[in-house]
C-alpha cells in the first residue's frame, strides 16, 4: 500500500488559471483591407514535474502580441507586421530537474520580443 507521500501533488503543466483574449478590427476600403489585431495571454503558476519540487515551479505570466496588415482588394497580395512578447518579459517555458545526476535544474525560456514581416502572394 502506498504511503501517499506524494498524494497531494498538483498535475504538471496545469495552471489553475489560464486566459486568452483576442481583438481584431478590419477596415475595408477601395484600395484594400487594413487590419489591426492584439492578443493577450495569461497563464498562472504551474509545476513542470509530477513531483512538485520548488525548483520546478514556474511563476505566472502575461504575454501580449500585436499585428497590423494590409491586403489588396483582389486578395492576391498581403502584408503582416507582427510583434510578439511586446513587453519583452522573460517567460519560463520548461524546467528539467537533474539534481540527482548533476545537482542543477535546467531552464528553458521563451524567445524575447521579436518582430516579423510576412508577405503573402496568392497565385
Amino acid at each position: 500500500m502506498p504511503d501517499l507521500t506524494y498524494g497531494d501533488q498538483v498535475q504538471p503543466l496545469a495552471p489553475k488559471t489560464s486566459l486568452t483574449a483576442d481583438l481584431r478590427k478590419e477596415w475595408r476600403e477601395s484600395f484594400g483591407t487594413i487590419f489591426a489585431a492584439g492578443n493577450l495571454t495569461y497563464v498562472g503558476s504551474r509545476y513542470f514535474g509530477s513531483v512538485n519540487a520548488p525548483e520546478l515551479l514556474a511563476p505566472g505570466y502575461a504575454q501580449g502580441n500585436l499585428s497590423a496588415g494590409y491586403n489588396t482588394p483582389d486578395g492576391k497580395l498581403g502584408f503582416i507586421l507582427s510583434v510578439k512578447n511586446i513587453t519583452n518579459k522573460v517567460i519560463l517555458e520548461d524546467a528539467f530537474d537533474v539534481t540527482s545526476s548533476g545537482g542543477y535544474t535546467e531552464y528553458n525560456v521563451a524567445p524575447p520580443r521579436w518582430y516579423s514581416l510576412a508577405v503573402r502572394y496568392n497565385f
